[in-house]
């Protein structure tokens, strides 16, 4: 076992706790940042009654949230500007943040999840969700604490799983016209995909389900089915959409772009692979001009290499 980082489960497995050196022993006790103080709100657009879009900086992982009769529900939300968003949600509303959900897991969804248990909030998740989290997050935090930022992010917090989970749909009641669906979508970005929908108000947080003009990230997915999940998205009454990454949108239209993209890429590398090519050099001959102002362009050797698998291609 390592000097500098121990970690464990514990209540169960609900959540997994950890020292890092320095740290000391006394966990529970850690103090919370006050959810806000000091912090420059982040931009939050109004989508319906009550619910809401916070955009995150950049590219980094947007946050959805509803003010409910008793309290708010808060969806995907990011460490590193915790506090800005908190600061966002405060600019809106002074009640508690009792829920909050992930969407899958991958540490800009549930980095939170700590902090916002710690104020009070119940987790919720998809099953398939929790289990991919058990499985990944330890190891992932534990190769964060190897660098100073990661000690620096997490230092006196722990990681924490989804505390009630479901199969295919739960629904949270927060009062009228602001019922939340948490709906299980299966294996696209992820094994544990899950959206939070508001049939009231019109509105879908996709988390990484969606990226707008944006190289989204399959690798840990399957290309063909997240189509399958854009379809079934593109079926639901929305106005407005919270995407995972990239800017806030009205209607469905960038849920059909993220499909054409995945269908465009894989009929081009397919293309390729006819011809003969390899991987390496598909990824030096593949012509995606008309995506070269989207960002995130660091994710498409990764997108070439699962299409590549996906038709059955083999290591170069």
């Amino acid at each position: 076992m390592s000097r500098t980082v121990v970690s464990w489960l514990m209540c169960a497995g609900v959540g997994l706790a950890v020292v890092a050196a320095g740290l000391g022993p006394g966990l529970a006790a850690a103090q919370v940042p006050p959810g806000g103080s000091g912090a420059q709100p982040l931009p939050v657009t109004q989508m319906g009654q009550g619910v809401y879009g916070i955009k995150a900086p950049g590219e980094d992982m947007n946050t959805g949230f509803v003010v409910g009769d008793d309290g708010v529900f808060v969806f995907a939300c990011n460490l590193n500007t915790f506090d800005a968003r908190i600061a966002a949600i405060r600019t809106i509303t002074d009640k508690p943040i009792r829920w909050a959900g992930n969407g899958h897991a991958a540490a800009d969804d549930y980095s939170c999840n700590f902090d916002l248990k710690r104020m009070g909030a119940t987790l919720f998740g998809s099953e398939r969700m929790r289990e991919n989290f058990l499985e990944i997050a330890p190891p992932r935090l534990v190769a964060d604490l190897r660098t100073p930022a990661g000690q620096q992010l997490w230092q006196g917090r722990s990681l924490a799983a989804p505390e009630i989970t479901f199969g295919d749909e739960l629904v949270l009641h927060l009062g009228e016209g602001r019922d939340v669906h948490l709906m299980y979508m299966g294996k696209g970005h992820t094994i544990g995909d899950a959206v939070a929908y508001m049939p009231d108000q019109r509105v879908l947080f996709t988390a990484d389900l969606l990226f707008v003009e944006l190289h989204p990230t399959v690798r840990d997915g399957d290309s063909a089915n997240w189509q399958r999940i854009l379809a079934r998205l593109m079926g639901m009454d929305v106005d407005w959409i919270v995407p995972g990454h990239g800017p806030m949108v009205q209607g469905k239209e960038q849920l059909q772009v993220l499909s054409d993209y995945f269908d465009t890429v894989r009929a081009r590398v397919r293309a390729l692979m006819q011809q003969g090519k390899t991987l390496d050099q598909i990824r030096t001959e593949i012509d995606l001009s008309e995506y070269s102002g989207w960002g995130r362009q660091n994710s498409v050797p990764e997108t070439l290499e699962k299409l590549y698998r996906e038709l059955g291609g083999t290591a170069s």
